[in-house]
């Protein structure tokens, strides 16, 4: 079972490398790892604090090593701050959680004027976590695949669709 497999382990040690100086931190699972903003480190609390930070997206890596596949289900969750003792912003996950499977893209971008005059921008891309995993995991030669989840999400809508072209068909040919 993971990590015990070499390529596995590899592949781990390399997001764990490319998450260096980043605020993303790995933490192992049974199946593979995962891959959040560590909220809770003090050197990144104010920068996320100062850019409005409202969710947090954890990559959920599930490994295939025998297959060199893995597929990434996304967790978001909401961060809610508020103020410690000593005034410095403290961040409280928040109890909602929206998990979805696949592929979750969320792009924001946020200015903000400070006191000074000085405008602050931030940008956020949910890809950027994503990429921490997947460019490693192309160098080593694994592919990317989707979650059974997202997979069986696909078959229920490609059924839905055929079920509502056959009832417009139907309809069509009553009304006829």
């Amino acid at each position: 079972m993971y990590p015990n497999y070499a390529a596995a382990a590899e592949l781990y040690a390399r997001v764990e490398a490319a998450c260096a100086n980043t605020p993303y931190a790995l933490t192992r699972t049974e199946d593979g790892f995962d891959l959040s903003v560590d909220i809770k480190q003090p050197q990144w609390q104010y920068l996320l604090y100062q850019r409005r930070v409202t969710q947090v997206f954890t990559h959920r890596v599930s490994v295939d090593e025998a297959n060199k596949q893995l597929s990434i289900s996304d967790q978001v969750r909401t961060v809610e701050w508020s103020t410690g003792v000593d005034g410095k912003p403290i961040p409280v996950l928040g109890a909602n959680i929206s998990v979805q499977s696949g592929r979750v893209i969320e792009v924001s971008s946020y200015k903000t004027l400070g006191g000074d005059g000085a405008t602050t921008e931030y940008r956020f891309s949910s890809e950027e976590g994503r990429r921490l995993i997947t460019e490693p995991a192309k160098q080593l030669g694994w592919s990317v695949t989707w979650p059974g989840s997202a997979k069986a999400a696909l078959v229920i809508a490609v059924i839905g669709v055929v079920v509502a072209l056959v009832a417009v068909v139907a309809v069509l040919l009553v009304a006829m």
